[in-house]
């Protein structure tokens, strides 16, 4: 079923693994013998319309393109490096646009010219190369049975705070962390189908930093804390860094984490408040004509280092005009505006960047006469490249549309969402009127909350999330307004959702023109 929807989501995107069964010999199968049944062989026998194929790929009248996109691809696998597409059509757009430029000038029937999409490669490496693509598969986030419910309380909790405390859109943030690995798509690599064993650069250590990004209800992005790993400021990009100054004067942060990990830490959390948080809350303040002991709104998830005491007892002690909102356990993923708008966005413009930057390094390569292709993935090198991937990122996420609809999209129920007019709104506000005869306990909860109580995480937040979460990974030439329309509900043409959920380009997206994009293929 995988490898029908690959070759051809749009014909194969309802095939079910149900309907195959039915085709599979049960007895055979009972022996150990993979067949189909006669009758469905028969039937492909009469559907198939036989004769030859004679129709060419657009490459076939270049046999030297073929031969040189071939070689180096055997070069990288055999040097064990991870053969992702997006490392495979950065080699192969290069190769193609340095020996056979006028591919791009072939005209299709219906006009429109050749384009070097991920559905093209899948097809050329598995035709002509006999390759398959090798991937890790991750279970997905499992949601509370009661989550309705969870999702109502948060959501009354949240409005009650903002309605007794006055509690602005511009006051109220929400930080999460993402995971972003050196080495996009690192977990899969294309080799010759049937291998068994596949090994690859990179494949036990995973490098990588955590990027943490701030965005209020009044769809503002705060200043980005990135953390490197390691205990000196050498484990970060260095000042020579593309981006370098221009990340300065963002006031994006780069600090390491004096650990063995990257994750962020204690000292790190209180720096970023220290830093980032507070002084944004006092600046809107200030903006806003408000009194220095205006309350805000900080909202994290249940993280065992958010959650832990010692960081809950140092922000009531630091920072007591800021309240604490927990999200609850289990549902940052629906609940949480930065895991439901942004860091899908800003991972897949990473992996853009570095799409780029891989393009830059292998044609440089193959116009100085190199003859054997390899890739730097020397760990200094993708942290220096990684900074303007970042900054690239913070220019597509800064968008406020974005980072306000991002708030809409953490729904419950119909009418409700986390948006400033939602919470706000006669409907939240009756029903915190009509708490007290519609569910007492909760009401007689909402009471007793203050600043310093509501840092005490609420019920049903006990279950502690892992410190990054998981998103589907949307492939290299997906422009991002495609995937913010997506996300916002819309369904744009020549793209579709694949069974992982990532958003690729449909079957026909190879025949499109090369339009506005191509300067990033």
């Amino acid at each position: 079923m995988k490898e029908a929807r690959t070759l051809n989501p749009a014909i194969f995107n309802n095939l079910r693994e149900q309907v195959i069964g039915r085709w599979i010999d049960k007895e055979a199968q009972a022996r150990g013998e993979s067949r189909w049944l006669p009758g469905i062989l028969e039937q492909v026998k009469r559907n198939s319309p036989g004769g030859t194929i004679s129709r060419e790929g657009i490459l076939a009248p270049y046999p030297a393109a073929q031969e040189r996109i071939a070689f180096q691809l055997k070069s990288l696998r055999d040097a064990g490096v991870a053969l992702t597409l997006l490392t495979i059509r950065a080699l192969m757009i290069a190769v193609i646009t340095d020996m056979a430029p006028e591919v791009y000038e072939v005209q299709a029937k219906d006009g429109s010219c050749f384009k070097c999409s991920e559905s093209f490669v899948r097809k050329y490496l598995r035709k002509t190369l006999g390759w398959s693509e090798r991937r890790a598969t991750k279970a997905a986030q499992k949601l509370p049975v009661n989550l309705q419910e969870i999702l109502r309380e948060a959501f009354l909790r949240e409005a009650f705070l903002i309605r007794d405390y006055s509690i602005p859109a511009a006051l109220r943030v929400n930080t999460d962390q993402t995971q972003l690995v050196y080495q996009q798509g690192s977990d899969r690599t294309w080799n010759l189908a049937g291998e068994k064993q596949v090994a690859t650069v990179g494949q036990e250590e995973k490098r990588a930093f955590t990027l943490v990004p701030s965005i209020s209800a009044s769809g503002e992005l705060l200043p980005m804390q990135a953390i490197y790993m390691g205990k000196t400021s050498i484990s970060c990009p260095s000042p020579w860094a593309a981006g370098y100054d221009h990340a300065q004067e963002l006031g994006f942060q780069m600090l390491p984490s004096m650990t063995t990990t990257y994750w962020s830490t204690q000292e790190t959390m209180r720096t970023l408040v220290d830093t980032i948080i507070a002084p944004y809350f006092e600046r809107k303040k200030q903006e806003l004509g408000l009194p220095q002991t205006q309350h805000s709104i900080w909202k994290i998830d249940c993280w065992s280092v958010h959650r832990s005491r010692s960081f809950r007892e140092w922000m009531k002690e630091n920072h007591p005009n800021i309240i604490l909102v927990f999200v609850p356990g289990g549902c940052t993923s629906v609940w949480q505006p930065l895991d439901v708008g942004i860091q899908r966005v800003l991972k897949l413009s990473m992996r853009r960047s570095a799409h780029r930057d891989i393009v830059h390094e292998v044609s440089s390569q193959i116009e100085e006469g190199v003859e054997h292709i390899a890739l730097d993935t020397t760990l200094g090198t993708l942290r220096n490249r990684s900074l303007q991937w970042a900054l690239n990122a913070i220019a597509d996420v800064d968008n406020q549309q974005l980072i306000l609809k991002s708030f809409e999209m953490c729904c419950v129920g119909p009418d409700w969402n986390l948006s400033q007019a939602s919470l706000t709104s006669p409907s939240a506000l009756e029903a915190l009127r009509n708490l007290p005869r519609t569910n007492k306990p909760f009401y007689d909860e909402l009471c007793g909350l203050t600043p310093s109580t509501c840092s005490e995480f609420p019920p049903g937040s006990e279950v502690e999330e892992q410190p990054f979460t998981d998103s589907p990974e949307d492939h290299s030439d997906v422009p991002i307004p495609v995937l913010i329309n997506t996300l916002t509900g819309q369904s744009p043409d020549g793209f579709l959702m694949s069974t992982d959920g990532s958003l690729e380009r449909n079957s026909m997206a190879e025949c499109e023109g090369i339009g506005e994009e191509s300067p990033d293929l």
